[in-house]
């Protein structure tokens, strides 16, 4: 298509080109894309950490439930044996393991490295 162009109608396409990058036209329409980009990045790292919460919240209540129970069966063995039941120590917490830590570090890095968020956080401020 470039050779079907002739010089001078190249140098006005190009003007042209040049008055629309530059025009409020086509600006408005590009920040306000970059917003909703920045927006939606955001929106899904809550999200991320929310659910992280309610899942970290959901799986300490089963390491109480298997503790509980682990308790009692472990104290019916011993009355059944005749012996006296026991207060059992409280065994370690395990944490609860989605994705790797690295993973977990990428993920909240690709946020602050994004080329894309930090411009735009500017732009909204």
């Amino acid at each position: 298509m470039r050779s079907e162009i002739a010089q001078d109608k190249r140098a006005e396409i190009a003007a042209e080109l040049v008055k629309f990058v530059t025009s409020t036209e086509f600006r408005n329409p590009i920040q306000a894309t970059i917003r909703r980009t920045v927006e939606l990045q955001e929106m899904i790292q809550d999200e991320a950490k929310t659910h992280k919460r309610l899942w970290e919240r959901r799986w300490n209540h089963y390491q109480n439930i298997q503790r509980d129970t682990s308790r009692i069966q472990n104290n019916i063995q011993l009355v059944l044996h005749g012996k006296e039941p026991k207060t059992l120590p409280r065994p370690k917490k395990t944490m609860l393991l989605l994705l790797p830590a690295s993973t977990d570090a990428a993920i909240a890095e690709q946020g602050q490295n994004s080329p894309v968020l930090p411009k735009a956080k500017a732009m909204r401020a």
